[in-house]
Formats: C-alpha cells, structure tokens, sequence
C-alpha cells in the first residue's frame, strides 16, 4: 500500500508543524511503507526528495496572494497525483490539499483522513484582517471546510477544545479522534553539531526563562514583554525569545529596544531541534502566555512549547485557558494565570523565581505527566488506532 501526505506548510522548518508532520510521516511510513509528501518549498530546496520510503514532493512556485498560492498548491497536487500513480490512502492538513484530493477522480478510492489542526475561517482574519470585509470569500471558505469535514472518512484532532468546535459544525462524533502532540525524543548533539546560539548561556549564571515558538500576537508576546518590563529590574534573570521564524520579529525587537531590555532579553530565530531542547533543559521554567481570541478559545490548539516544557522536566507558566488547562494541573505540575494580564503574569514568574524548591517540584510532576500523556510510543498507538478504525471497511 502507498499512501499521500498533503499539506500546505513548507517543509522542513524549524517550527512546531515541521514537527508534528515528522511524526506524521513516521506513523504513516510504519502503516504502510511508502509515503508521498506533498508539501510547499522554497529557496534552493529540491523539488523532489527520496528519504528512505518518503518521496517529498515540493511545490516551489510562489505567489505574493496567500489565495494564488493555494490554487498553485491545488494543480501540484494533481500533477503529482499524475506522477505517482496508485495511492490507497490520503492524509491531508487543510482544505487547500483536500479540496484538491476530493477533486482528483484518481484518488476517488482512497481513504481520506483530515488531521484539523487549524481551520482558515478562523486563522486567515488574524493573518490577513481585510478578508473581514470579504463576506462572499469567507462564506466560500467555510463551505470548502465544511465540504471536506464532511467527506473525510475520519478525523484527527489535537484537542477536546478543538472537537467540541467540530461538534458545534455538525461533525459526528464518532468521526474525531482526538490526539495531542507528542514531544521530539531528546538526542544528544552530534560531535559536529558545533557552536549553537545558546552555548553562550553556558557561563551566565542568571535564571533562563524561554518563550520559544511563533510570534503571533495570539501567542500573547505583547503580555509577556510587558510582564517582563514589571520584573526586568532583577539582576538574576534573562529572558531568552526562540521564535520559530523572522516573521513578525521585526515588532518584537522593536518592542524589546524601545522598553530597553536588550540587556536582559536574547532574542534568536529559527533554532535547530537540537538547541531548542537543550534551551528547555537549561531554563528555569518557560512561558506560553496565549491570549483570549476566537484561535484559542473557539478553534483550539495543542501548544507544542508547552508539551516540550514538560517532557524536558521544566514548569511551565501558561494562560488559564482550556488548551493549557488539558495538559497543566496549577500548583501541581505547573502554573496557570489570568490570559492578557501582564501583572498575573509577572507575579507567577517572581513566585518561581524566588522558589527553587516548587520549580524542582513542578518540573519533576511535569516530566512524569508527560511520560504519560505526550510519549511517543503511546502517540503512534493512538495514530495507528484511529487510522484502523477509519479506514475499516464498512
């Protein structure tokens, strides 16, 4: 059997999806040997790549119109359909892959599971916020959405926040499968792996507390540098930014100099796997501050930064919202404050920084509960469960 992986990020990135679609392509490589990603590129990457039983198949052509390149994406996958020939099971992402998969009369016979990690009606408006004065366009979107949760033949999900959305849009229950990401297993750098930003950290003797992932403001970046304004006058702590891109990078820094905390702020971009681990396990806790919006609240999420807090055995002080609220206990294995609120925020850094005893303990609580909840055996289980209960023939 072959199966086809498609999804509208560019791949491999050093950022949360990469990630979750390596894993991915793991689970789907174990069911059925050969693999076909679909996916975006840029720059010098191949536009066709052999690793082992996955073929990558990049779609390099460029469109400044977010609404172009997915039309670019939709006629890739059809040529690549053309290319490869027989596929009996489809994986997809987004509707900009599956409109295409339930378009193609070749993949007709397939199986299809839609893995929800995020829906465009909700996502776009954040990106692009004159698409709200685009009724027509978004009311076609959300057709295009509902058309392909109700035509997958199973979905994947990676929270209960998430499934009682797809609920409230009529899906079945019986059609979702909820799975939380899994954290990257830890491997020790290469004797190659050669100087890394944060070796530099090595000889500071002040508490590392990290933010690593997207600088999206619903992230909720903006309350955590003015919580760290209200603390900044502490001469044993550093706050160390690890964002996954450059994207919106240029405000953060901008925000960074203006409250003058360039001395007690680093701030870094596209970090390997490798240093983002060892960041995890040199910080005193981390931060996933995420803010009150639709994207959180309504759609729902699975925050990788905070799964790989836990699983690297560090507390992390996250928003009290019910996304966070899945994975963290408060006082137990990590802390929960009031979202938006920069002094709730600084309040619960200054409790840990002042308690190296509850930080031991939170971080310890937090590696156990992660070896319960996030390992990689028991994510690829679940995979493998709900792939078999999907595609069991009626």
């Amino acid at each position: 059997m072959s199966a086809l992986f498609a999804t509208f990020d560019v791949f491999p990135l050093p950022k949360g999806s990469s990630t979750h679609i390596a894993h991915t392509l793991k689970a789907l490589s174990a069911l059925f040997g050969q693999v076909n990603l679909v996916s975006l590129g840029f720059g010098e990457m191949p536009r066709f790549q052999q690793e082992g039983e996955i073929s990558i198949y990049r779609c390099l052509s460029h469109h400044p119109n977010f609404l172009r390149r997915t039309e670019f994406f939709y006629d890739f996958i059809h040529d690549t359909v053309d290319r490869i020939g027989g596929i009996d099971h489809v994986h997809f992402r987004d509707i900009w892959g599956g409109i295409a998969v339930f378009d193609e009369p070749r993949l007709t016979p397939a199986k299809k599971i839609f893995e929800v990690n995020g829906l465009p009606s909700i996502e776009l408006p954040y990106h692009y916020p004159q698409l709200m004065r685009n009724p027509g366009l978004m009311s076609k979107i959300r057709m295009m959405e509902d058309h392909c949760l109700g035509a997958a033949d199973g979905i994947i999900t990676v929270s209960n926040v998430t499934k009682r959305y797809l609920l409230g849009r009529d899906v079945p229950e019986a059609k979702i499968t909820v799975i939380p990401n899994t954290a990257s297993e830890y491997e020790e750098p290469s004797p190659d792996f050669g100087q890394q930003p944060e070796d530099h950290l090595a000889h500071d003797s002040r508490k590392i507390i990290l933010y690593a992932g997207t600088l999206t403001g619903w992230q909720g970046l903006p309350t955590l540098l003015k919580a760290f304004e209200l603390i900044a006058d502490r001469d044993d702590v550093l706050l160390f930014i690890a964002g996954s891109t450059d994207k919106y990078s240029r405000n953060i820094k901008k925000t960074i100099r203006k409250a003058g905390l360039e001395d007690r702020v680093r701030f870094s971009t596209g970090l390997s796997r490798e240093s983002l681990q060892r960041l995890y396990r040199r910080a005193a806790f981390s931060l996933a501050p995420l803010s009150r919006c639709s994207r959180n609240e309504l759609q729902g999420c699975s925050p990788l930064k905070i799964i790989e807090s836990m699983s690297a055995g560090t507390p992390v002080i996250a928003s009290n919202l019910a996304v966070c609220a899945e994975y963290i206990e408060h006082m137990v294995d990590g802390l929960l404050v009031a979202p938006d609120s920069p002094r709730a925020l600084a309040n619960a850094m200054t409790i840990l920084l002042d308690d190296e005893d509850l930080t031991e303990r939170l971080g310890g609580n937090a590696l156990a509960k992660s070896r319960d909840m996030f390992g990689m055996d028991l994510w690829m289980k679940k995979f493998h469960e709900a792939y078999q209960t999907f595609t069991r023939e009626n």
